[in-house]
């Protein structure tokens, strides 16, 4: 119990860290360029954040690029839940250089990864059984999910289902303790900030559930065309040389965030509108936004950049619903 404690703590503060890192790198990018971190003052910034973030990876951690789950679960199944601990702090300094700079990601992967690190740092530390370090790592994972999202039974449902892919109760109870005290550590640093202000729905008639399914199944389309470019992205950027990956990758972020400010950064202040109502638009022109998210996400991982795919998934879904 004291060391799932320790790992949501950990998670917690390593949540808060980061989006303190964020909001310093945007308000110092904004400084350097002589005004608000939008429009054309992002043909210069995205670039750089790439390249740093790039060289940062590509010289102390090729792990720490991308949008860290895949990792995490990579240590699960090849290395019995080792990640080295410089993660933790790299994964941190990456994502904040990638978001703070413009970069079209989120920061929920990569808090998810941080925590992960936490916790496979402190299983080895005490030497702990394989099985104890592997559980400890998913707690890290789900304490992440829970500290960035103010969400602490998504977090424990994720390390669960997503990271172990099973919910054997000998995980439950270090899983939940961890979560919850993600939740807790970084809600008391970060504040309501962190959640969406849902407003009421009703039903006001059956008939609308067929709306709800079809909007179900352009999700799906939504979301199988985000795989399929994530998978390009993965699949051909490596090969290419910096220059050509800068070139391609980060001037295609940065062109379609100076001409679509919303595609900058996480993008959860434009989601929170769309939910909330506050933000009405043209639905084609939300239906463009979510296309757009798809490609700046990818181009922005496909340039080496450090961030997360879980609030891009948001921004597109609900694009897409609102349109």
């Amino acid at each position: 119990m004291l060391l799932a404690v320790a790992v949501g703590g950990g998670a917690g503060l390593g949540a808060f860290a980061l989006i303190e890192s964020i909001s310093f790198i945007a308000g110092l990018a904004s400084r350097l360029a002589g005004g608000p971190i939008s429009h054309w003052y992002l043909l210069l910034t995205v670039p750089i954040a790439l390249f740093l973030a790039g060289w940062l990876t590509d010289r102390f951690g090729p792990e720490v690029a991308g949008h860290g789950v895949p990792r995490i679960i990579e240590s699960l199944a090849l290395r019995g839940g080792f990640m080295r601990g410089r993660v933790a702090h790299l994964k941190l300094v990456a994502t904040a250089l990638t978001v703070g700079g413009g970069g079209s990601v989120g920061r929920e992967g990569s808090i998810a990864q941080i925590g992960a690190a936490i916790g496979s740092w402190i299983g080895r530390t005490l030497n702990l059984s394989e099985d104890e370090v592997r559980v400890l790592v998913a707690a890290g994972a789900g304490a992440g999910i829970a500290a960035t999202f103010n969400a602490p039974i998504a977090g424990m449902l994720f390390a669960l289902e997503v990271v172990l892919s099973s919910f054997a109760l000998r995980h439950l109870h270090t899983v939940v303790v961890a979560s919850v005290t993600g939740a807790v550590v970084s809600h008391s640093l970060v504040g309501e900030s962190l959640t969406f202000q849902v407003p009421r729905y009703a039903l006001d008639d059956p008939a609308q559930l067929l709306l709800f399914g079809a909007l179900g199944l352009a999700a799906v389309a939504a979301g199988l065309l985000f795989l399929a470019a994530l998978d390009l992205s993965e699949r051909y950027a490596p090969g290419l040389k910096v220059g050509t990956r800068l070139l391609v990758f980060a001037g295609t972020v940065a062109v379609l965030a100076t001409a679509f400010p919303q595609l900058a950064g996480t993008g959860q202040s434009f989601v929170a509108g769309v939910v909330s109502g506050t933000i009405e638009k043209a639905w084609w022109l939300l239906l463009l936004l979510g296309v757009l998210k798809v490609v700046a996400t990818t181009a922005t991982l496909g340039g080496k950049g450090a961030g997360g795919i879980f609030m891009p998934s948001l921004f597109i879904g609900a694009s897409v619903g609102a349109a």
